[in-house]
């Protein structure tokens, strides 16, 4: 299954990661390295810098990700509430989103929020809220929804930058994809937030440069 991985005097880390990560997991990077030109072996050390990269990347991006959507929460929060306090989102009505926009009203008050008090909708809820009450252009939505995408590929269990390839050329497709993903995030963060968001992600270290993503300025 490795016989082209050179581990060298990591047998133990091997065998209790291999453990912990599980072999296919495993597999898939060392695929992946392999297929990179002019590799006819791989290290132990290369897979695990890819496995650890991508780690750190899944949870620097799910900061980010917890910090924008607390952005477009209370941005709507601050210009709406709803008429009734006793109002209750109720998600197993497949009208549920449709029926709260009706109760939602443009309020100047920002005393008491009954909006907040109620609001437990996800990310992609959130994002049909703001569309129907019209608050951005149609860019900023496509935008949106890039960054919906991004939150799945984090909450996923899947290798962020591989997803199920293995084979470079198609995980440089998929690195283009996410990398759009990413820049979408970078765009709408709160002001003050996204050049260091930027440098944040590119101070990641990896020790496999086909592996690592780099955004720019």
């Amino acid at each position: 299954m490795f016989e082209n991985l050179i581990i060298g005097q990591n047998q133990k880390d091997f065998e209790k990661y291999i453990k912990i990560k599980g072999k296919f997991l495993f597999k898939q990077v060392y695929d992946f390295l392999l297929s990179i030109p002019g590799n006819k072996n791989a290290t132990y050390d290369q897979v695990s810098s890819c496995i650890r990269y991508d780690k750190n990347l899944r949870d620097k991006l799910y900061i980010y990700l917890a910090t924008f959507e607390e952005f477009l929460r209370a941005k709507i929060f601050d210009k709406y509430d709803i008429k009734d306090a006793k109002y209750v989102i109720n998600k197993k009505d497949e009208n549920y989103i449709s029926d709260l926009y009706k109760e939602i009203i443009k309020t100047n008050d920002n005393e008491t929020s009954n909006l907040y008090n109620i609001f437990n909708l996800d990310l992609g809820d959130t994002i049909s809220i703001v569309q129907q009450l019209q608050m951005f252009d149609q860019k900023t939505i496509e935008e949106f929804h890039k960054i919906r995408k991004l939150r799945n590929e984090v909450m996923h269990h899947n290798l962020i930058i591989l997803g199920k390839e293995t084979i470079l050329e198609k995980v440089k497709a998929n690195q283009d994809i996410i990398k759009k993903y990413v820049i979408s995030l970078a765009n709408q963060l709160p002001e003050g937030y996204k050049d260091n968001f930027i440098d944040d992600i590119n101070r990641l270290r990896c020790d496999v440069p086909e592996y690592k993503i780099i955004l720019g300025g």
